[in-house]
């Protein structure tokens, strides 16, 4: 298990409580290594706002990164950080993080949340329009 996926398991079981009888339609993961940070941020079913507006869903950036509320994923923020700062390409931080939320640890943890139909997890380039999604 990578130190990525390890933070994706750990901060997805702690948020399990807080989604406790809600239906996720979508969890977005934001990947900004130009500020070492990373947020996940999540759509529920009755949630009043639009779906192309992350920043404005009510569960936007729970995993509070920056605040402390995820203490797991500090040290893989700073290296992603300090990594960009060296130049290596955003979307090599894309693939990677996008590879985490694919792999059977963290899939099997999605599991666990009462999902639509159309539940989707997407990851994209947010400098990039037309962006593809990193977790398909």
């Amino acid at each position: 298990m990578t130190e990525i996926e390890i933070a994706f398991v750990a901060k997805l079981k702690a948020a399990k409580v807080a989604f406790a009888g809600k239906s996720i339609r979508r969890l977005d993961i934001g990947i900004f290594p130009w500020h070492g940070t990373i947020e996940l941020s999540a759509l529920c079913v009755g949630d009043a706002c639009q779906l192309e507006d992350i920043a404005g869903w009510p569960h936007y950036n729970f995993s509070a990164v920056q605040e402390g509320g995820w203490p797991e994923a500090a040290d893989v923020c700073a290296r992603m950080e300090a990594c960009w700062k060296r130049g290596v390409a955003a979307n090599d931080f894309f693939e990677l993080f996008g590879a985490a939320m694919n792999s059977q640890l963290v899939l099997a943890q999605l599991e666990e949340f009462n999902r639509t139909e159309d539940f989707g997890v997407t990851l994209m380039n947010p400098d990039a329009k037309n962006s593809r999604n990193y977790c398909v």
